[in-house]
């Protein structure tokens, strides 16, 4: 048996793998990425802070900002590394940085925002306390070391690291870097700084895009002289050799790859496609239909990455600045939302008990009300009884939750107002209003009719408060003192005298902490239409199971036997068909464990409940790739551990099954 699972346990994990990889490829091929929305959404900014000139030019974005962001959506690595990334075996490259050389100078330096950290972290001897000569030269500035050490005992320790200035909000520090002739570049204070920065040089050609539309361009060339020109043997040479050139240049180190881009010959063949492209597009009268548009915008791609290789051969040398941190699934770590900027593990557990809430209800009345069904329609099979429910049960097999979700919402809910329309619960569910409160000058005696209060029940006031003695504060909790059920005074503390009104008072507000029972009534309110919309599928499949099984059973041999021995029939349908019965709801068990956190996309949007249902809806709406990559690797862990469970509870069920 400890063999059996330890091998399951083990095919948990290259099981998932394979689940993500191609859950995260499919969510980088898929059309209409994050990358591709915020994109549409900048140029929409562009074009509508344009002046209102009514064109679109400026409202394309440069290299630049398509850089920044590729790096902030994780497009700029090829996909098996990005999905490394996110697994957590490989660093993430944050806070990068190009740092350039100017005229072509040997050093260079900037400035690097450091992420904010506790005075703790420079405890670098791990005494107990920070001293002064801890702290980094190059964040000295940003740490107020003799304002901290308050005792002036030459370390911060103790009440002095809690203080609001040991936290270090966002500082920068200088980081001095020095190259040289054969392409190396090292940070020449490395030993002086607080973040281990790594550091290397930018390659001319280092980004894939430039040399992929190159590549694409001069091949629409080859086959268009193939068909117009008699010299393409020539000519598609020529582009084989200089796209195969380019490659290389690309892949090279890049101090070689710069002195292979500034070389004249090099430089004359690009000068050569950039006119045969001009040429081209002058001589082509094709462009009134899709192929010829299609294959304008092309050449004109190639035709902006042949003006790039133009100037990387004189752009100055620049370093490219940046820290690393593993920060994947391996180290806890599912990555920040693209949406909302939280971390995704937060958002997670943050709906995890609204999501388990309705899991295990769905759980427990399925099994509750299916099971014993099941076994009184076996029993009473053919039976009016039978029949009768049957009827009732396949209609709600037939009707989706989500159909009947959205009848419930508008029949129940919003015509008839029986039940409410939506949410987990109400606006009073941890704060209940006082109704109607009134309260006369000079007097200390507040009305509300039937207020419910009790003597010692804390509320608090919100709105204008009136002028009183003592003075009434918004964020004061005051203590009541019961009258009658009409009349109650407030006491700033418990026991304490009765606070007076002095001036008129209007438009008070009192309220008063919602009563246990009153919680329940109003989350259990809540949760009709939402469970009656989990369970309505899952009762035939239960019900049906159950009885089929058992009727097996009961026509089975050892039936006949034990009755024919004298066992009462009862005796015998409980010790012996209801547990081999018992078998197939066995298998199914370990699968519903899924409930408690997958929650339904269509149920939690219908009735608005931010639940798992819900957050996934909204990620896979909003391309929260995150987001999306989080709650599927919980899911798929859940589903690969319900079906062990479920082999747990076979083995104890039956008693055939042996884990040998």
């Amino acid at each position: 048996m400890r063999d059996y699972f330890i091998r399951r346990f083990l095919l948990l994990i290259p099981t998932l793998l394979v689940i993500t990889i191609i859950v995260f490829g499919v969510t980088r091929i898929a059309p209409g990425g994050p990358l591709e929305q915020a994109m549409m959404e900048a140029q929409t900014v562009s074009m509508e802070g344009g002046g209102g000139t009514g064109s679109n030019e400026g409202a394309a974005l440069s290299e630049d900002q398509l850089r920044q962001m590729e790096e902030l959506y994780g497009y700029d690595k090829p996909i098996h590394v990005a999905y490394l990334i996110w697994l957590g075996v490989i660093p993430r490259e944050l806070n990068k940085r190009e740092v350039i050389f100017e005229n072509e100078s040997m050093t260079a330096g900037a400035r690097m925002r450091v992420p904010s950290f506790h005075i703790a972290e420079l405890d670098w001897d791990g005494d107990g306390y920070v001293q002064k000569s801890e702290i980094p030269a190059s964040i000295e500035s940003y740490v107020d070391f003799d304002k901290l050490d308050a005792n002036r005992d030459g370390h911060v320790d103790g009440h002095e690291a809690e203080l609001p200035q040991a936290t270090i909000e966002r500082p920068r520090e200088k980081v001095k870097l020095v190259r040289d002739e054969n392409g190396q570049v090292v940070i020449e204070n490395l030993e002086n700084t607080m973040v281990p920065w790594e550091v290397r040089m930018v390659h001319p050609l280092s980004y894939e895009e430039t040399v992929r539309l190159l590549e694409d361009g001069l091949k629409q060339l080859v086959k268009f002289t193939r068909r117009k020109s008699e010299g393409s043997n020539e000519f598609e040479s020529k582009v084989k050799s200089f796209i195969k050139e380019t490659r290389e240049i690309s892949k090279d180190r890049w101090d070689v790859a710069l002195d292979k881009l500034k070389d004249p010959e090099y430089q004359k063949r690009v000068r050569f496609f950039s006119i045969a492209i001009t040429k081209f597009e002058k001589s082509n009268n094709e462009v009134s239909d899709k192929p010829g548009r299609k294959l304008t915008s092309i050449l004109a791609n190639c035709s902006k990455s042949l003006q790039e290789i133009k100037e990387a051969a004189k752009a100055e040398p620049t370093a490219e600045v940046y820290r690393t941190r593993y920060s994947g699934v391996l180290q806890g770590d599912l990555g920040t939302s693209f949406r909302h900027g939280e971390p995704v593990l937060s958002m997670m557990f943050d709906r995890l008990p609204i999501s388990t809430f309705y899991g295990l209800l769905t759980f427990f009345f399925t099994f509750l009300i299916c099971v014993p069904l099941g076994i009184a329609k076996a029993m009473k099979h053919n039976t009016w009884f039978d029949n009768g429910s049957s009827i009732f049960i396949f209609m709600g097999y037939s009707i989706p939750g989500y159909v009947l979700g959205a009848l419930t919402v508008v029949f129940l809910a919003a015509r008839l107002e029986w039940f409410p329309t939506g949410g987990f619960v109400g606006q009073n569910y941890e704060s209940t209003p006082i109704e109607n409160v009134s309260v006369n000058s000079a007097s200390s005696e507040w009305t509300s009719p039937d207020h419910g209060l009790s003597d010692g029940q804390e509320v608090w006031l919100e709105g204008d408060a009136p002028v009183s003695k003592p003075i009434l504060e918004k964020e004061a909790g005051y203590y009541v003192e019961v009258k009658d059920n009409s009349t109650f005074e407030l006491l700033p503390e418990y026991g304490g005298t009765p606070i007076i009104i002095l001036g008129p008072a209007t438009g008070v507000k009192l309220y008063r902490h919602t009563g246990v029972f009153e919680r329940a009534k109003n989350l259990a309110w809540h949760a009709v239409l939402p469970l009656l919309c989990y369970l309505v599928g899952s009762f035939a499949f239960v019900t049906m199971l159950m009885k089929n099984h058992l009727m097996d059973n009961l026509s089975a041999d050892y039936m006949r036997t034990a009755i024919a021995k004298g066992v009462p029939f009862g005796q015998a349908v409980r010790r012996h068909a209801l547990r081999n019965s018992l078998i197939p709801l066995a298998t199914n068990l370990g699968h519903q464990i899924t409930l408690f956190v997958a929650g339904s996309f269509l149920i939690e949007t219908i009735f608005d409940i931010n639940g798992f249902g819900l957050l996934g809806f909204k990620s896979v709406l909003d391309r929260d790739i995150p987001v999306v990559m989080g709650i599927f690797l919980l899911s798929a862990t859940l589903m690969l551990l319900g079906n062990i469970i479920s082999d747990i509870l076979v083995a104890l069920v039956d008693p055939r099954v042996r884990f040998n």
